[in-house]
């Protein structure tokens, strides 16, 4: 029986120490300020603050829900962006 609890406890805490390393993705809605294309990077004013996004060649860009490429990331534009480890995975311009 003591054998048993203590499979469980280790099997909890094991599960409890790989979940939060589990990427969770975070989205961040705003207005570009600033591109800089040789970075792969933008601020994003997101509620008045400031955000650096980033992306690589895997990054998904749409705009208006059709496929875009990074080139379409603009100062002015309003975007909603969806990053996991560091890195933008998603970028959805909307012009409208």
């Amino acid at each position: 029986m003591d054998r048993r609890w203590f499979l469980a406890l280790a099997l909890l805490a094991a599960v409890g120490l790989v979940l939060p390393t589990v990427a969770h993705a975070a989205t961040a809605k705003g207005t570009v300020k600033s591109v800089d294309a040789a970075k792969h990077s933008a601020v994003i004013t997101v509620d008045g603050k400031d955000v650096t996004a980033t992306w690589d060649d895997k990054t998904e860009v749409t705009v208006d829900g059709k496929k875009g490429s990074a080139a379409d990331v603009k100062v002015g534009a309003k975007v909603t962006c969806t990053h996991e480890g560091g890195k933008a995975s998603k970028i959805e311009v909307s012009t409208k």
